[in-house]
Order: structure tokens, then sequence, then C-alpha cells
């Protein structure tokens, strides 16, 4: 199964490719985004999301790859960190997000 594109953000001429994953994240995971960034974004930023925890050998892999892996642990820091409340985070989320009922 090869993966798509999430969101694609741009900073001026600069590109940031992002996948959310709800599952483990392997070496065929950043194999198959790899060769997504390879074909739209050799040269940007490119984050892999994932609500799971990331194994030393894989975070290396995708680093190796030019790829940053934010797992779990990183969400939740930043979640921490940040001044969002659950509200906040609800709304936010609503806001962006078109539902069809």
């Amino acid at each position: 199964m090869l993966l798509g594109i999430d969101y694609i953000a741009y900073n001026g001429t600069a590109k940031c490719l992002v996948q959310v994953l709800f599952n483990d994240i392997n070496e065929k995971v950043i194999d198959e985004f790899n060769y997504l960034i390879e074909k739209y974004n050799r040269n940007g930023f490119n984050y892999l999301y994932t609500n799971s925890t990331v194994s030393k050998e894989i975070g290396k892999y995708a680093k190796d790859n030019k790829i940053e892996i934010i797992d779990r642990s990183k969400i939740l820091e930043q979640l921490n960190n940040s001044k969002l409340s659950e509200e906040n985070i609800l709304t936010s989320v609503v806001d962006t997000v078109r539902f069809n009922l």
C-alpha cells in the first residue's frame, strides 16, 4: 500500500510534506514516504506524525532519510507545553474539518 500526502504547507518557495498515521511506523512506511519525497519535495521539510511510539532504530532510519517523526511522546510534550485547552483544540478541529451530516 502506497502512502499519500495528508498535508502540504508552503512558506514562500519552501515546501513541507506531512503524513499522519494511526499505526506503527516501520521501514516500509519510511521507504514509501521517501518515494513521495523524492518525487515531490527533495529539498524541503518532511514529517510523519503518529499516535504510536517509535523505536530509536526507526527514528534514526527516518532521520537518515530526512524525515522527522513526531510520535506520541512529542505530541503530548507539545500539548503540555502549549496554552491550548481541550476546548480550544476541539474548537480548532471542528472549525477546520467539514462534516457531511
